[in-house]
């Protein structure tokens, strides 16, 4: 197999981070930064186009999909502001991460968590019944599992050192 090298400009974005495949494999999530924020953006493998999903002042991160490739779940600091495009700056930022899901077809955002806790890198099982992320609730990133959409959820590490990521 011979790979062609072709260079794609994705305008305004001076930085791409945690990209993910979509499980159609049509697209790939990745948060992009513009030197103020960081947002999620799409981009398509055919159309080799890039498009912004969130654009504000708000910073998201550990961007994944859900199974069925219509919804990501990823972690902000947006605390109760849940647009994607806001642009209001009498909305502050809160001072930990929550978890957040976004459905592209119609770009609402759902807040997940709503802790005093950092929570990162949220993770959907392929049979859409588990969620796996990271939790600093006990003071160290520890890997944490919800089966009810966040009502509950329980440990499955007590490591120490802490957990950098899934």
């Amino acid at each position: 197999i011979t790979y062609k090298k072709e260079k794609i400009n994705l305008d305004n974005i001076e930085g791409i981070f945690r990209p993910s495949w979509s499980p159609k494999g049509d697209q790939i999530a990745f948060i992009g930064n513009n030197g103020k924020s960081s947002d999620i953006y799409l981009f398509d493998v055919k159309s080799k186009e890039s498009s912004s999903v969130t654009n504000d002042w708000y910073s998201e991160d550990h961007v994944s999909w859900y199974p069925d490739g219509n919804k990501l779940i990823f972690v902000s600091d947006r605390a109760d502001n849940l647009q994607s495009n806001s642009n209001d700056k009498t909305k502050y930022f809160s001072n930990q991460l929550d978890i957040y899901s976004l459905s592209l077809d119609d770009k609402q955002i759902i807040r997940l968590t709503n802790t005093e806790y950092n929570e990162s890198y949220p993770v959907v099982s392929s049979d859409n019944k588990t969620i796996a992320y990271i939790s600093d609730e006990t003071g160290v990133n520890n890997i944490y599992l919800t089966n009810d959409n966040f009502n509950k959820s329980y440990p499955i590490t007590n490591v120490m050192t802490g957990i950098t990521q899934l």
